[in-house]
């Protein structure tokens, strides 16, 4: 089988290698697939949610890991009278929001809490950095 060579005869003057949209320059595969990345908005927006979730949860593992001035890791430590209260944005009636003021839930309380009084919020933060940190080690 013999190859067609260009006027000077190299593979690069026969269009090898080479790409009309970067001035002749060749593209590496890598380069290619980052610049189509970069075009499209949802993989942007789901790269930016992705990497937000990722620092929040690395983020919070010095705070969430450490402990309180009681010794207790902070991630276990709760209120007992405090259970299963809803999510702060969740309607509650007025039983619900008297207790949820009375133990402090207001607006820290993103998913609610436990039965035992526990943040559930800080607890899948805890969870999700200790998985993202096993995976990358």
């Amino acid at each position: 089988m013999s190859v067609a060579m260009g006027e000077t005869g190299s593979p690069a003057s026969m269009g090898v290698g080479s790409d009309d949209r970067t001035g002749g320059q060749a593209i590496s595969a890598a380069g290619s697939v980052w610049r189509e990345m970069g075009r499209r908005r949802g993989v942007l927006i789901g790269g930016a949610v992705l990497l937000t979730l990722v620092v929040m949860c690395l983020g919070s593992l010095p705070y969430t890991l450490g402990a309180d001035a009681s010794g207790v890791a902070r991630y276990a430590s709760g209120n007992a009278q405090g259970f299963l209260l809803p999510p702060s944005w969740a309607a509650m009636d007025e039983t619900e929001s008297a207790r949820a003021a009375e133990f402090g839930a207001g607006s820290l309380r993103i998913f609610g809490t436990d039965r035992l009084g526990r943040d559930l919020f800080v607890r899948c933060l805890t969870g999700g950095g200790v998985s993202i940190a096993i995976g990358l080690a």
